[in-house]
């Protein structure tokens, strides 16, 4: 959220995800969860996006690829002005 640090419990939980994402075989898996969690807070959400974008790219993924970038775009404004992503 704009202004309050992400919780201690939810950044070690956020980080956990991103490492699992670079070393194990459920890559979207990992870093689906990471976005979960990153929603209301920008930076994270939006290093998430990337990291999702820079996924799709190297597995040559088309689909998650286009979707991504303009996800990550949207994350950064969306997020940034105190607007994440509503939960269901």
């Amino acid at each position: 959220m704009i202004g309050r640090p992400m919780p201690a419990r939810v950044r070690a939980a956020y980080q956990a995800e991103m490492r699992a994402a670079t070393t194990a075989q459920a890559r979207w898996r990992h870093l689906e969860r990471a976005h979960i969690l990153s929603q209301p807070w920008p930076w994270p959400h939006t290093t998430n996006h990337l990291a999702m974008f820079t996924l799709a790219v190297r597995q040559r993924d088309r689909h998650h690829r286009h979707r991504r970038h303009g996800t990550a775009v949207a994350a950064a404004f969306r997020t940034g002005h105190g607007h994440p992503p509503r939960q269901p």
